[in-house]
């Protein structure tokens, strides 16, 4: 009876024994993960950080190709307007020229006529 108990104590602690060799290699594992975990969500963070320092360099250059884009309209309209000025002076000084021209006419004709 005494050797039936000592066996079961025995076993007990062989069973123990497994039990706590198992508990130490998942606790192991558990840092393995843990530690794996800590790495990828660095690595992830780190890209993260990457991506928003190239979203804000896209858009630093959008806005200046914004601000490009309003400088060229603005200088298209205003040449759009002296265009319209200059057409208006040259129209002036096309009729100005007939005009001219007309008054030579006429008054070559008095001239000859006379």
């Amino acid at each position: 009876m005494l050797t039936a108990i000592l066996v079961v104590a025995i076993l007990s602690l062989i069973v123990s024994a497994l039990a706590a060799l198992l508990a130490a290699g998942a606790l192991g594992w558990s840092k393995a993960a843990h530690d794996n975990t800590d790495f990828l969500l660095t690595q992830v963070l780190k890209a993260q950080g990457e991506h928003t320092d190239l979203l804000e360099n896209h858009s630093e250059s959008l806005d200046r190709i914004d601000e490009n884009l309003l400088v060229v309209n603005d200088t298209a309209n205003a040449l759009e307007q002296l265009l319209t000025a200059s057409e208006k002076v040259l129209e002036q000084n096309t009729l100005v020229a007939l005009d001219t021209f007309a008054a030579v006419k006429s008054a070559k004709e008095c001239l000859g006529a006379a």
